[in-house]
């Protein structure tokens, strides 16, 4: 039984698109760090003092790239927006 080339490229792309829309990426310290552009040593930093959204794993660190760029975009707003922010989310 054979399948044909074509069926099996539509089979493989569908299933990326499903496996990219699906699964969150997962950063480490370093590709985190080089997204936002700040050194590795600070991005670890403000991931043991909570300064940052992070998963923690024992000693391993991942951050999640959609929560990160949301996180930052926070940081980037004036004080009594990120005030008015947090209230909003607290509610």
């Amino acid at each position: 039984m054979s399948i044909d080339p074509l069926s099996l490229e539509i089979r493989r792309n569908a299933s990326e698109k499903v496996t990219d829309s699906v699964t969150p990426t997962y950063l480490t310290c370093a590709e985190a760090a080089q997204l936002i552009g700040i050194n590795v040593k600070t991005m670890q930093r403000w991931a043991l003092t909570s300064s940052v959204p992070v998963l923690r794993h024992g000693r391993i660190l991942r951050f999640h790239r959609e929560r990160l760029l949301r996180w930052l975009e926070v940081q980037e707003q004036p004080a009594h927006r990120q005030r008015k922010a947090q209230l909003v989310r607290s509610n």
